[in-house]
C-alpha cells in the first residue's frame, strides 16, 4: 500500500523524521525518483536531504502550524495547535499510566 501511495503521490513532505529507517527513505527515494518534489522539515539533518527539492531546518511543531494558517487561514491553525496539545496530552498521560 505503501508503495502504492508513493507512486501516486504528486509531492511528499517529510515532516518531523530524520527518514533513518530504509523503509521509510525507500518511499521517499522512489518519489524523487520519479521526479517529483519531495520537501524536508526536521530539526538537523535528515537521510532524505540530499533527495529534497527543499530541506527546512526547523521545529515541525512550530513551522506546521504556521504553515497551515498561511494555506487555509487562522481558524485551520488554531486546530491545529489544539490537535497538538491533546495528542501531547494523550501521550503525557499514557506515559504516566
Amino acid at each position: 500500500a505503501s508503495k502504492a501511495a508513493a507512486a501516486a503521490a504528486d509531492a511528499v513532505l517529510v515532516a518531523g523524521s530524520s527518514v533513518a529507517t530504509f523503509s521509510a527513505f525507500r518511499l521517499v527515494k522512489r518519489v524523487a525518483e520519479d521526479r517529483k518534489p519531495v520537501a524536508v522539515l526536521n530539526i538537523g539533518p535528515s537521510r532524505a536531504d540530499p533527495l529534497a527539492s527543499l530541506a527546512v531546518s526547523a521545529d515541525v511543531a512550530t513551522v506546521l502550524p504556521a504553515l497551515v494558517g498561511g494555506l487555509y487561514g487562522q481558524q485551520a491553525e488554531a486546530e491545529v495547535w489544539r490537535s497538538a496539545a491533546a495528542a501531547r496530552s494523550r501521550a503525557e498521560t499514557s506515559a504516566n499510566n
